[in-house]
């Protein structure tokens, strides 16, 4: 028990989500965490029928966390009114802070011409990565 003294330590659960079954009540796919082998990514979606990108960054699999955005895991966050997202970039990174930065960074440009440069010119890339190490 704390005794007041000190911060306390709580126990993170840290693993990768995966898929279990698809719950028929409210059409929300069911997950639990599994063995964690983390490998944090910004990741960026496409609707082609707004023609709008979405940035996030995630600790894991970005296949599951498409998914997520398409069963309105998130409620009615921006991707629930679509559904035809599809993963248009993936960029790994070396941390989730790591990760955060770079999302930050490419949300800051506000610009479809940047992020198609980002992935016709994978220099740019390289360059983020290196800046926000």
């Amino acid at each position: 028990m704390p005794n007041g003294n000190g911060p306390i330590a709580l126990p993170i659960a840290i693993g990768r989500l995966e898929h279990l079954t698809h719950n028929q009540v409210d059409q929300k796919p069911n997950y639990r965490y599994s063995k964690p082998d983390l490998m944090p990514f910004v990741y960026i979606l496409y609707s082609p029928s707004s023609n709008s990108f979405y940035i996030g960054a995630t600790p894991s699999d970005v296949n599951l966390r498409l998914e997520k955005h398409l069963h309105e895991y998130y409620g009615k966050a921006y991707t629930s009114s679509r559904k035809d997202w599809e993963i248009f970039l993936e960029i790994n990174c070396e941390s989730m802070t790591h990760a955060l930065k770079i999302e930050k960074h490419i949300k800051k440009m506000k610009s479809k011409k940047y992020i198609n440069d980002l992935k016709t010119y994978p220099a740019i890339i390289e360059k983020l990565r290196e800046k926000y190490r």
